[in-house]
């Protein structure tokens, strides 16, 4: 068979355009395939803050939803699409989830770090209540000191002479406060192993005599000069200098009564510290509130036993014979709230029916008790 010229030159443009066909398809088929979109928006959502809040908070999680990530683009390399998508959506599950615990986690935090705020502003608030307590009871204690410093005309009258009830209500005081004064010096001698002075116990008794006789004259300045001189007896009994330890003890009772219900106020004078306390009884019993209160100040005094006690019970009133068995039932649970301390405290219990109850503390028909930590150091 013969071929012309023209024969060939069409065998050669079909060769050549059956070679472009091959290389055009063999070029189709080799062209990448475009990722899922979800591989897009599960690595955009990996970056977003929220995923890295969950970083820092849930760990477990967002390291979860990383494995899942890394695996949906290993799956669009070398597996069906359709698993790389899944991946992905359980990835971009993953993420959310980890945000949530992690706002979760950020909203526990703000509620401790408000506790802890809560905690801190009532802790300043008892501080605060426990100044104002400490500063009425040094307040109160001063008002005492000048109903005195007032009466001070009184002791210098010469010589004996009749006195008005107001007159005698002033003596009055003054030879109740003598007589807590020269028992707290008994305590810090007793504590001391010394024996008890009673060079004052005998005029104490003739001023009490002396005062209950309303026609006969009185010399006053015998009370002044009475009361003074259990001052210096309870100086001369203390046998330790001045270290603070009084004011620290004033700053706990007053931060403690701050945070206790019912009447109650702490002073400052030169015996050391009392607490005043009223509406203890429920009858003749002690009321619920009552007991804790004492059980707080008894918690006290064991922490504190360098400081021996007083306890005194004021009946607000004259009492009538009718009275004996209810007060007499009062003291017994006074003494018996305070029955611990007795082993290692000297405690003092005076219970009398007078009306000269603390001026820290208003007169009730209920009983006033004040407890006295008596100082051992100098004040």
């Amino acid at each position: 068979m013969t071929h012309t010229k023209g024969d060939r030159a069409r065998v050669r443009q079909r060769l050549f355009q059956a070679a472009l066909a091959f290389v055009c398809a063999a070029s189709v088929a080799c062209a990448p395939v475009p990722k899922p979109l979800l591989l897009e928006e599960v690595d955009r959502i990996s970056q977003a803050e929220a995923a890295q809040a969950a970083k820092s908070a849930a760990m477990p999680t967002w390291a979860l939803a990383e494995k899942r990530r890394l695996l949906a683009h290993e799956l669009a390399e070398s597996g069906p699409l359709a698993h790389a998508e899944f991946q992905a959506e359980e990835a971009i599950a993953t993420y959310e989830e980890g945000a949530s615990l992690a706002a979760v986690a950020a909203g526990s935090l703000r509620e401790a770090e408000e506790r802890v705020l809560v905690e801190q502003l009532d802790s300043q608030l008892a501080e605060t209540e426990s100044s104002i307590a400490r500063v009425l009871g040094e307040i109160d204690a001063l008002e005492a000191r000048l109903r005195i410093a007032q009466s001070q005309g009184l002791g210098e009258k010469p010589g004996s002479a009749k006195l008005s009830a107001g007159e005698r209500a002033v003596l009055g005081d003054l030879l109740w406060q003598a007589k807590i004064t020269c028992s707290a010096a008994g305590l810090l001698l007793a504590a001391g192993g010394k024996s008890p002075d009673t060079s004052l116990d005998a005029e104490a008794s003739a001023l009490t005599t002396l005062l209950a006789a309303k026609e006969q004259e009185v010399d006053a300045s015998r009370f002044f000069a009475h009361r003074a001189a259990c001052l210096r007896k309870l100086e001369s009994s203390r046998s330790r200098s001045a270290s603070g330890a009084a004011d620290a003890l004033m700053t706990e009772v007053s931060a403690m009564l701050a945070r206790l219900t019912g009447g109650a106020v702490a002073s400052r004078d030169e015996r050391g510290v009392a607490v005043s306390l009223q509406n203890l009884f429920d009858g003749s019993k002690l009321s619920s509130e009552g007991a804790e209160r004492l059980a707080s100040l008894v918690r006290v005094a064991k922490a504190h036993a360098e400081f021996p006690l007083t306890l005194v019970v004021y009946t607000g009133k004259q009492l009538k014979s009718s009275d004996s068995k209810l007060w007499s039932d009062r003291r017994l649970a006074i003494e018996s709230a305070f029955a611990d301390l007795k082993a290692g405290t000297h405690i003092t219990l005076l219970a009398e029916s007078s009306s000269n109850a603390p001026l820290s503390a208003e007169r009730t028909d209920q009983p006033i008790v004040e407890i006295l930590f008596v100082s051992p150091e100098a004040l």
